[in-house]
């Protein structure tokens, strides 16, 4: 079977498609609801398939991360004619109003959660970001959120810990229809690379607190004392730039806005460690495309990442705001040979056991059996 197309994409967005290429070797069908707030031409090969993809027109979005279209028009127009709706990540407001209305009419519904269960505290965030978490933790995801969970005929999460977290997130209360399902990667487009020579230690991901940008610069800056203009990979977006833009003259950075994602194994060959200093995570995919790449992953013990790594055992864990640690971890582990090909080799006997693309889509297809059952 050839591989799933790779242009472009976020986290859901690359998890969503590679289940739809996948799920379709088991004679589903697929259409997408989704926002143009992204231009669609920016979608073309978006499948290499026969799906097709409906466009809503976004008015705007909550927080920068929340686009607000209206899903209902299309819903009442069409939702007859789906055996199923999955919807994605319970903050959109998408996913409420599919949810919902799913309901109301009698279809059955999978709500996916891609990272719930927070694991920062907003005593050091500035105002204007307090009063944003505060409205999440405490309203949003204790009214609204609590709506979307509990209305959901199954619930399937990338972590284990997010199924935990429920109750206490949500004031939900489930107690069946529960599924971990975690993130998935394709281990053979992540083949080690001769041509490259490994040698950044690399960040991917939003230049945020929440992803811990800032707490990776501080990382750089005390490696970088004791391995001088040791190369510095950098690749992301976010408020931290003007961090990023302070620290060029100190640090030898290598700084990518964004990379394509065809391009992405490319990055990984070109990794000597990857860090993963994230405050909150769900079960991010980057560390999977960095443990299939063989390259050796340093992460906050944070939201489902314990669920990947193994500390000692196929990566090291810390915890966050633990730059010291984290520094030392990285110092200890690029003198150390025997130790880094130790957590490839069981890195990769993990990816290729329990996080394949092929394994994940499978777990789906008998998820959607089981709800056209009961339909």
């Amino acid at each position: 079977m050839a591989n799933p197309p790779t242009k472009f994409g976020g986290g859901v967005e690359v998890f969503v498609r590679n289940l739809i290429f996948y799920i379709e070797e088991y004679g589903i069908k697929c259409e997408i609801l989704t926002t143009d707030l992204k231009n669609p031409s920016t979608h073309q090969g978006y499948l290499e398939r026969e799906v097709k993809i409906n466009f809503i027109k976004n008015y705007g979005s909550l927080w920068g991360i929340n686009p607000i279209f209206n899903i209902l028009p299309f819903l009442k127009k069409n939702a007859q004619n789906f055996d199923i709706i999955h919807a994605h990540a319970y903050p959109y407001f998408s996913t409420m109003q599919a949810i919902i209305y799913s309901k109301i009419i009698g279809k059955p519904t999978i709500l996916t959660l891609h990272g719930v269960g927070e694991t920062y505290s907003s005593r050091d965030l500035p105002l204007k970001q307090k009063v944003q978490y505060f409205f999440k933790k405490y309203i949003f995801d204790r009214v609204f959120g609590k709506i979307v969970v509990s209305l959901a005929d199954t619930v399937a999460s990338v972590s284990k810990l997010d199924l935990k977290s429920i109750g206490k997130n949500f004031s939900a209360k489930r107690s069946h229809n529960n599924y971990w399902i975690p993130n998935g990667v394709e281990p053979n487009r992540f083949q080690e690379n001769e041509n490259y020579e490994k040698k950044y230690i690399t960040f991917i991901g939003r230049l945020s607190r929440v992803k811990g940008f800032d707490l990776f610069i501080q990382i750089a800056e005390k490696i970088t004392e004791i391995i001088p203009s040791i190369p510095v990979l950098i690749i992301g977006q976010g408020e931290f730039k003007d961090l990023l833009d302070e620290k060029q003259t100190i640090l030898n950075i290598t700084y990518y806005p964004r990379v394509p994602y065809e391009e992405m194994p490319d990055i990984y060959q070109q990794t000597k460690i990857f860090v993963n200093p994230s405050r909150f995570e769900g079960l991010p995919t980057t560390i999977l495309e960095a443990m299939a790449s063989q390259t050796p992953v340093i992460a906050t013990n944070v939201g489902g990442v314990s669920e990947m790594i193994t500390d000692g055992f196929n990566g090291y864990l810390y915890e966050p705001d633990n730059v010291e640690k984290a520094a030392t971890l990285i110092i200890s582990l690029l003198n150390n040979t025997d130790l880094q090909k130790k957590f490839i080799l069981h890195s990769k006997e993990l990816v290729q056991s329990k996080f394949s693309w092929k394994i994940i889509a499978q777990k789906y297809f008998k998820l959607y059996q089981k709800l056209y059952k009961r339909a």
